[in-house]
């Protein structure tokens, strides 16, 4: 063999049986040197992941258990104002409902003396004015209209327009002067 031979590095491991410079050795060297240091960062990088991962794992069982522990809370606090609901509605009597209707002629004096004095009135206004249901309204303005008590029509707007006998001559009038009408 050859002067080079001797003098050879033996961390240096060697491919083919020619001489090397010293110039290639370093090179070689450094070479390794920057694959280990590579290799030692991607280890760094793998165990910092794992970690990371582990951590991840043990932050989302954390929420879940929360969450977890909220919802019963959340049912038990239910359960509980449900039970408080039912034993202060057991202990609740109804005992009248508060609308009257009371069948007198005076009321109904007064109930179509209100609604002629108002023109246009609404049907909640008149339930709560005599003390009665909205219904119990419109049904006692009905019954008024049939037996020509009042003349008027109700609206969409749940509303009762009182509209007196010479206003409905003068409606009248109008109608035939023009012929048609219509509410735009």
């Amino acid at each position: 063999m050859c002067d080079g031979c001797t003098s050879r590095d033996a961390s240096v491991p060697r491919t083919s049986f020619k001489p090397q410079g010293v110039k290639r050795l370093k090179h070689l060297k450094t070479k390794e040197e920057k694959h280990n240091s590579w290799n030692a960062v991607l280890n760094r990088l793998k165990q910092r992941d794992l970690k990371n991962a582990h951590d991840f794992e043990l932050r989302c069982r954390r929420e879940i258990e929360l969450k977890d522990e909220r919802t019963s809370e959340l049912r038990e606090k239910r359960h509980d104002e449900e039970i408080q609901y039912l034993t202060l509605a057991e202990r609740i009597q109804l005992i009248d409902q508060g609308c009257e209707e009371s069948k007198d002629d005076l009321s109904f004096v007064d109930f179509v003396s209100y609604i002629a004095c108002n023109k246009i009135v609404l049907l909640e206004d008149i339930a709560s004015k005599f003390n009665i249901g909205t219904q119990i309204a419109v049904e006692r303005i009905i019954r008024m209209l049939e037996i020509d008590n009042l003349n008027g029509v109700f609206d969409e707007r749940g509303r009762f327009i009182q509209i007196s006998g010479s206003e409905l001559n003068e409606l009248a009038l109008f109608i035939r002067k023009i012929g048609r009408v219509s509410i735009e």
